[in-house]
């Protein structure tokens, strides 16, 4: 959850990650996600960065043909990943929360502290306006997605 937050990935994009294609060499790393992204058609790239807290959590998930799987080794799927999420909230007694609000979340975040072109090259839009969307939450959203998010780690 943290790494997904800290890279401003959809959640496709943030399960999809393959150790093998993490290029490490850096002091950011970086994925590419090649032809495997919501906006592939329209022949743009989209890369995922990864700072140094990200590394820090992401270094224990490179072990095996996917960073994030289940038990018996198979990549996680969204459903998969927003049901885990749907769990944990219940089990902390907290307010339910899907992976795509982390996402609005994080980028929320990083348009306020980092402005609106920062954020929108995170996100990988191809224009502010969307980014805008992003930026636009509700204070009380904010507040709501920053005390599930303290509570689950």
């Amino acid at each position: 959850i943290r790494v997904h937050y800290l890279s401003g990935s959809r959640p496709g994009e943030i399960i999809k990650l393959r150790p093998n294609g993490i290029d490490r060499s850096g002091t950011t790393w970086v994925y590419d996600l090649g032809d495997d992204h919501k906006t592939a058609h329209h022949n743009r790239s989209r890369f995922l960065v990864f700072s140094r807290p990200a590394q820090r959590i992401l270094s224990r998930y490179l072990k095996g043909e996917y960073c994030f799987t289940s038990k018996g080794g198979r990549p996680f799927t969204v459903h998969v990943y927003r049901r885990l999420i749907a769990r944990a909230c219940e089990r902390m007694g907290v307010d339910q929360w899907s992976p795509n609000q982390l996402r609005h979340f994080g980028l929320t975040h990083y348009g306020a502290k980092m402005g609106l072109e920062a954020a929108r090259v995170i996100a990988g839009h191809s224009s502010t306006q969307m980014t805008k969307r992003y930026a636009q939450r509700s204070d009380r959203d904010l507040i709501a997605a920053q005390r599930a998010l303290a509570e689950v780690g």
